[in-house]
């Protein structure tokens, strides 16, 4: 049986949902402007929906279960990690910049 120890949920940050909602408002003008105020507010609701299904549907998880990491549909045994430091924000704080820690700039750059 396999107990959850840790879970985690990310979701898009604050600057890209504002992002996409400008890019639903400039459609939503470009429909107004063209077609007039009903066909704006049902491409309003219509745009407005689809962006919240995608908000809540594009969540990235990442959970440490028994043996295993999982980060999306990705399934990755324990064994194959090498040594797991749990890092806290509150130590990342101590450590200053990233260039200190030479791992863990290499784990945070998924460039």
């Amino acid at each position: 049986m396999q107990s959850r120890v840790w879970e985690e949920k990310v979701r898009w940050p604050w600057w890209l949902t504002l992002l996409i909602l400008g890019l639903d408002l400039s459609i939503i003008i470009a429909i107004w402007a063209g077609l007039g105020n009903a066909a704006a507010l049902i491409a309003a609701g219509s745009t407005l929906l689809f962006t919240c299904y995608l908000f809540f549907i594009t969540v990235l998880r990442t959970r440490v279960e028994g043996e295993y990491l999982s980060v999306g549909r990705a399934k990755i045994q324990k064994k194959y990690l090498g040594k797991v430091i749990p890092f806290l924000s509150m130590s990342f704080a101590t450590f200053g910049e990233l260039e200190l820690i030479p791992a863990l700039f290499k784990h945070l750059d998924f460039g």
